[in-house]
């Protein structure tokens, strides 16, 4: 029996993510969920990667680019990719919590000030 080969994609760039997004390839429900369109939408699998956070994969024209399933949803919600310095944060801090109206956009310093704030209140 012989050996399936791997497949190797080429890392799509940030640029032609966005291109994808605004053409409507992608579309978020309020649950969270992030969905490929092409006859017909479908699911796209979370997977855990090794910091715990739910991850998916988006697959565009022969690449590929692995995001957080948080940081996805935000993007395809607000057609837009999160400015240079900015990271999509959890307000309720539960990184499985995905819903559209639970993510916002924080600075980097902002993002640690919040979550500094979070573990002195335990």
């Amino acid at each position: 029996m012989s050996k399936a080969k791997k497949r190797k994609y080429r890392k799509v760039p940030e640029s032609e993510l966005l291109d994808a997004i605004l053409a409507g390839r992608f579309i978020a429900d309020a649950a969270g969920n992030v969905f490929s369109v092409n006859s017909r939408p479908h699911r796209l699998a979370p997977f855990v990667d090794p910091q715990g956070r739910p991850c998916i994969k988006l697959y565009i024209d022969g690449g590929r680019r692995t995001t957080t399933l948080g940081r996805a949803v935000w993007m395809v919600h607000n057609r837009q990719l999160p400015p240079d310095g900015f990271v999509v944060d959890h307000r309720d801090r539960d990184k499985t919590n995905s819903r559209p109206d639970n993510l916002r956009l924080l600075n980097f310093s902002e993002n640690s000030r919040q979550n500094q704030h979070w573990t002195e209140d335990f």
